[in-house]
């Protein structure tokens, strides 16, 4: 059976996606499948061997050509956005999940309601949307596994012996060993919530703290956070690891390897945290707790927020810049004696 999965983006989406992947191979078994996404996020998918085929958008017009000689099987679209839809819209399967043009509208199938009906193609419109989104109390995973009717599974990377290379040079450099209590804090949280992040101080509180109980921090952040993370160590007592800012996707991946632990916002971070098995400490501000499946390692901290989906804080200082430091360092202790 031929599958295919258009999933564009976000990069962080397209990862915590792949938790279908086992499912899918358990129930239809030696399905070939096929994923299509933006250009720039196909390396996050490479070497995964559940997928046969990565095609960037851009070349999905082969998909289609393909799918009129021999219909796919089933075709899944996770995506809002335009190009996505016509895609799914175009391509022929014998049976379609999610979302497509109907009419030159953007619709959904019924057996994918569960997590439409909270997005931004909701058919009961962004405050109904917003307002189931906030009543859920299902894991992003678990919706998918329940919609497509599989067994839950867990996203996926695979690293090359390149990144493991790359990652072994950078542990060496910074002294880093084999049983060393290494946790990374990244700072990035993406542009559109900005309450999903410490503020520049606590985040260098928490790096000194993290150093008096006898740990490595690494700094990790993309090309945004570049002067943000400059800044941030100018604040340190005790200077963290700096990981930089200019990693490639596959190279941020095999640094975070490196870490027992992960302090991040739920962000591509998190995602390819839980991928790689990694203790992660979710900071969550805005957005939706429930959604995340931290496969029973981490913790999730999600102070009480008022302003859930808004873009900006109605508050002076954001829940998460409220936050008492002290809630991440029982975890990071937590986080110790659960390995």
């Amino acid at each position: 059976m031929n599958i295919l999965i258009i999933k564009l983006g976000a990069i962080g989406d397209v990862v915590r996606t792949t938790c279908i992947l086992s499912g899918l191979h358990e129930k239809y078994p030696g399905c070939r499948i096929t994923w299509v996404t933006k250009q720039g996020h196909a390396g996050v998918l490479s070497g995964i061997s559940f997928i046969e085929r990565i095609v960037a958008i851009d070349e999905a017009q082969s998909i289609i050509q393909m799918s009129r000689q021999e219909p796919f099987g089933l075709s899944i679209c996770l995506d809002d956005e335009d190009e996505a839809l016509s895609l799914a819209s175009e391509v022929s399967a014998k049976r379609k999940f999610g979302s497509f043009l109907h009419n030159c509208r953007k619709s959904y199938s019924e057996d994918a309601q569960a997590w439409f009906d909270m997005s931004l193609l909701s058919r009961f419109g962004k405050d109904k949307a917003d307002s189931l989104k906030k009543a859920n109390q299902k894991t992003y995973p678990q919706l998918l596994a329940e919609m497509l009717q599989i067994q839950k599974g867990e996203p996926v990377i695979a690293l090359f012996r390149k990144e493991q290379s790359f990652a072994g040079a950078f542990a060496k450099r910074h002294g880093i060993r084999s049983g060393d209590g290494v946790i990374g804090i990244n700072t990035g949280s993406g542009g559109r919530w900005k309450g999903k992040r410490l503020s520049r101080e606590q985040t260098a509180n928490l790096i000194d703290a993290i150093a008096a109980k006898g740990k490595k921090a690494i700094l990790f952040g993309g090309p945004e956070e570049k002067e943000r993370n400059a800044e941030i160590i100018d604040l340190c007592a005790k200077k963290p690891i700096n990981a930089g800012t200019n990693n490639s996707l596959r190279e941020f991946a095999s640094l975070i390897s490196l870490c027992t632990c992960v302090i991040c916002s739920d962000s591509l971070a998190l995602h390819l945290a839980i991928a790689l098995k990694k203790y992660a400490i979710t900071l969550i501000g805005p957005t939706s707790a429930a959604e995340i499946d931290l496969y029973g390692r981490g913790a999730k901290i999600s102070p009480n927020c008022d302003c859930f989906y808004k873009k900006e804080c109605i508050h002076p200082k954001s829940c998460l810049e409220r936050l008492e430091l002290s809630t991440i360092i029982r975890e990071i202790e937590h986080e110790k004696s659960s390995a």
